[in-house]
């Protein structure tokens, strides 16, 4: 067989032609390899990393969530100032995280900037700081919260303003430290919804809540004691709850072991100053009908005849016992010194006729009446006192608190902006006879005039934010 060199060449550059495209096609191979290796691990890398920067976000919002949870249970005082507002705060939020100090949690103060160091919780970790917004008034602070996942961060912020926060001892209709008894034909009505006259005595021995003859409850019954022997029902007339059975009654509209809500804290003095008609023994009552903004000295113990008009404030002194012969308009509202050091025997408002009380709003917008007019949601307010009603009354509207209240004979009460009916001291609060008394629960944004309402912190609509990182 014949084989040339030039043949042999031939097939020699073949194969390194082959090797050549075989090497490059590796080398291709491999740069692809290597590439979608490295896309991988950077998708991979970027999945991480949005997973956390999901986790970061999710820490935020949850620790947003759980830091409301948290700030809705702190109170600050009435008078709380953007000068001791971050000073209140920062030891009330201090109380409220006390427990979880163990765990390293620290509230700190930093000027007008308060601190909450880092908490985790299963999946969540996030800190928190606040910081005083100078120009509200009430205060107000903004809240941010950093949510954290490893090294990545995100934030979420949100302004909370000082609202005032009402006792829910004004949800009752009727709420005493001492003995309630409805006796006779006396009624209790909801104007708007059976809940309006629900019942509430804290008083835990012997009696708490006494109810006979034909009286009639639209609401429940509730006592902050757990025995139910706290509450005595006898009559075969007996209606409560809409029910006359006395097992329903007592397993269906009793309510044993009620947690006793707060008593707020009463000022009237701040009414002095609004009272600037002094009234004593010198004063001719009978030389006419009408008495603006006055002020009773005490041991006055004065009468007033019928056809009287208060426009204003009445500010009663201790001790006095003030009678109403009928027919009195209160077109403001009454408030006393408080009396609870007196013998109450010799602290009286005694209305022995009928009586209407439009409240403040019934007032004119005239200088004299500008200031008494923004203290609405209460007709009388009488700590240390005892208050009677014994003819027809009507269009109370307002609140009625007093350490002894009662309405005797043929009482009818009822009101557009009705608040509760409170009784202060450990006396027997007594509806008898024929009395009606219909409660209008007011809106749950009332703040009763006199009393003390303790700020609370809401988060305000339209501030929420999610802040970028510097």
């Amino acid at each position: 067989m014949y084989y040339s060199a030039n043949n042999q060449f031939r097939h020699v550059g073949r194969k390194g032609v082959v090797t050549v495209m075989a090497l490059a096609a590796l080398i291709i191979l491999v740069v692809i390899s290597a590439t979608m290796a490295t896309q991988a691990f950077m998708e991979l890398r970027k999945s991480d990393s949005l997973s956390r920067s999901t986790q970061a976000r999710l820490s935020a919002e949850s620790g947003m969530a759980y830091m409301t949870q948290a700030l809705r249970q702190i109170r600050l005082s009435d008078d709380v100032g953007p000068s001791t507002f971050m000073d209140e705060f920062h030891a009330a939020l201090s109380d409220l995280l006390a427990p979880m100090s163990s765990s390293g949690v620290r509230v700190t103060k930093i000027g007008q900037i308060v601190q909450v160091s880092e908490i985790q919780l299963p999946e969540i970790c996030f800190s928190s700081e606040f910081t005083l917004d100078t120009s509200a008034d009430p205060p107000s602070t903004r809240m941010t919260v950093t949510g954290r996942s490893g090294d990545i961060v995100r934030r979420a912020a949100v302004t909370y303003a000082c609202v005032g926060k009402r006792s829910s001892i004004f949800d009752f209709g009727v709420a005493s430290r001492g003995k309630i008894v409805i006796s006779g034909n006396a009624s209790l009505l909801g104007a708007n919804d059976t809940s309006e006259a629900s019942i509430l005595s804290t008083r835990e021995e012997p009696v708490a809540i006494q109810a006979g003859g034909s009286a009639f409850i639209d609401g429940d019954l509730y006592v902050t004691g757990s025995d139910v022997d706290y509450v005595y029902l006898k009559g075969g007339g007996i209606s409560i709850g809409g029910t006359s059975d006395l097992y329903e009654i007592l397993h269906d509209h009793v309510y044993l072991g009620t947690e006793e809500p707060d008593f707020p804290e009463i000022d009237t003095a701040r009414f002095i100053p609004m009272a600037t008609n002094l009234v004593d023994s010198s004063t001719d009552l009978n030389g006419g009908n009408t008495f603006d903004n006055i002020r009773i000295a005490a041991g006055t113990d004065p009468h007033f005849p019928s056809d009287t008009v208060i426009n204003g404030v009445m500010y009663v002194e201790a001790p006095n016992y003030v009678t109403f012969a009928g027919q009195t308009t209160i077109n403001g509202l009454i408030v006393t010194e408080d009396a609870s050091g007196a013998d109450i025997a010799d602290c009286q408002i005694d209305f022995r006729g009928s009586s209407s009380a439009p409240g403040v709003a019934a007032l004119p917008d005239t200088s004299e009446f500008e200031e008494i007019k923004t203290h609405t949601g209460t007709v009388i307010l009488a700590p240390g006192f005892g208050v009677s009603f014994r003819g027809a009354s009507n269009s109370i509207n307002g609140l009625i608190a007093a350490d002894r209240l009662s309405f005797l004979g043929a009482s009818d009460i009822s009101g557009d902006v009705e608040g509760s009916i409170i009784g202060l001291g450990d006396h027997e609060l007594t509806l008898q006879g024929n009395s009606t008394i219909t409660i209008s629960r007011p809106s749950s944004t009332m703040l009763p005039a006199g009393f003390k309402h303790p700020f609370g912190l809401e988060p305000q609509a339209g501030t929420y934010s999610e802040p970028v990182l510097p």
